[in-house]
């Protein structure tokens, strides 16, 4: 009974450190309720194997490694080669300071490295130490794997409460294990140790939280200010369109005059083909919203210089009820990534068209792709470098879709090398 219970306790506080590094290095497949729950059962199914199997070493060590790859497996998107790896660091980690703890304290009080088995609240105390080692390597593993993606760090005075915390636990197994005391003693050192190791862990998964949040607030609001200025420079690009088209239609009508009053029929004829120019250069989407207008002219320039074909049709449908600040959100990010794919492809075609079906707007975006996406399940992963910083383009659009009651969905032709996304959302703002 001794066994199990401590055994219990161990998978018990091992669970949390677990979760906490999957959760930081992967994205979850389950609900979290859901993957506690699994994982709860996953890990105590150790201590019962350790128990029946009366602690065999290696059988615990491998079967440790079983949980952890299963668990990863079950309840994170992780692929099967990442799953093996972070496991077996896990499994490195945690027997290396399980060990290590033993050994320091059999040194620390001059006895044998199994004398503390005699005594649960010993081993209970052990046990907190080992697990409050392998969170801080776990820890700091994690920040190595991500190191580019964080962007602010833990201060090192932020360290300082789990060597506090590190430097009672050796002061109650000290004190428990030399000292005359009575066992209620012992049985509150035990259960503050265990104490002090969960508020270790809720300090670091809570600041933890705390950095992805304002991590993500700091993406939104960049990606906002970003469609503000895309915003701005449109409402520019309007403006000089409006002048653009008085100055061309003044001027056709001084050249019509030039062109009436001359009778030499060389000028004429250079009339005539500044007239042609001028008609070409002013050529621009006239689809009634002015927005979208102006984001089309935008990147048919943007597919010139990149030598991409892009063919639109906006008759059926300008999108007019769209704010102007969400059509930026969602035509600008979409055509973006399309551009950068059809560039890098062999056919260099973009296609865009808009129209109403069962009462709602339809967008069809179909580029050029010559490479199949990488993706995890439906959702696209970024190919650009440091693709965990990037990707918020399409988090964006969806953001947008939601407040049009909107969704989206992509597919690939590997025939034709074509990638196509379908938007559909209502006219109405819900």
């Amino acid at each position: 009974m001794l066994n199990l219970l401590y055994s219990s306790l161990v998978y018990l506080l091992e669970f949390p450190i677990t979760y906490y590094f999957f959760y930081s290095v992967s994205e979850k497949r389950r609900h979290p309720v859901l993957s506690i729950l699994l994982g709860l059962v996953i890990f105590e199914s150790g201590a019962v194997i350790n128990t029946y199997f009366n602690n065999t070493i290696w059988l615990n060590f491998f079967y440790l490694f079983l949980l952890l790859f299963a668990f990863s497996q079950c309840c994170f998107k992780l692929n099967w080669a990442l799953s093996i790896l972070y496991s077996v660091v896990l499994l490195v980690f945690c027997g290396v300071w399980e060990f290590a703890t033993i050994f320091l304290v059999s040194v620390f009080s001059n006895s044998s490295t199994t004398d503390y088995n005699s005594d649960l609240r010993l081993l209970v105390i052990i046990v907190s130490i080992s697990k409050l080692l392998y969170s801080l390597s776990c820890i700091v593993f994690v920040h190595f794997i991500k190191r580019r993606q964080i962007t602010k760090r833990y201060p090192i005075s932020f360290y300082l409460y789990p060597a506090i915390a590190f430097a009672c636990l050796l002061t109650f197994w000290y004190v428990s294990a030399n000292e005359p005391i009575r066992p209620i003693s012992k049985t509150i050192f035990a259960v503050m140790s265990v104490l002090l190791f969960c508020s270790s862990m809720l300090l670091f998964v809570i600041y933890h939280h705390n950095l992805e949040k304002e991590g993500e607030y700091i993406r939104v609001k960049n990606e906002f200010d970003r469609l503000l200025d895309e915003k701005t420079h449109y409402d520019i690009l309007e403006y000089q369109n409006q002048q653009l088209k008085i100055y061309a239609h003044d001027t056709r009508k001084h050249l019509a005059a030039i062109k009436s009053l001359n009778s030499d029929p060389r000028i004429a004829d250079y009339i005539e083909k500044l007239s042609e120019q001028l008609e070409t250069y002013t050529k621009h989407c006239q689809s009634g919203n002015k927005t979208l207008d102006v984001i089309i002219d935008k990147y048919v320039t943007e597919c010139e210089l990149a030598g991409v074909q892009f063919y639109y049709d906006v008759r059926a449908c300008n999108l007019g009820s769209i704010e102007a600040i969400d059509l930026v959100a969602i035509l600008g990010n979409l055509l973006d990534n399309a551009i950068q794919s059809a560039s890098n492809s062999a056919g260099k075609t973009i296609s865009f068209e808009s129209f109403l079906r069962n009462s709602l707007y339809v967008i069809v975006l179909n580029n050029s792709c010559d490479d199949v996406p990488k993706t995890d399940g439906q959702q696209l992963i970024s190919t650009k470098h440091d693709a965990g910083l990037h990707g918020f383009g399409l988090k964006s659009v969806r953001k947008t879709l939601k407040k049009y009651g909107g969704d989206m969905n992509w597919e690939y032709d590997k025939v034709d090398h074509l990638f196509t996304v379908t938007v559909m959302l209502s006219p109405r703002v819900v």
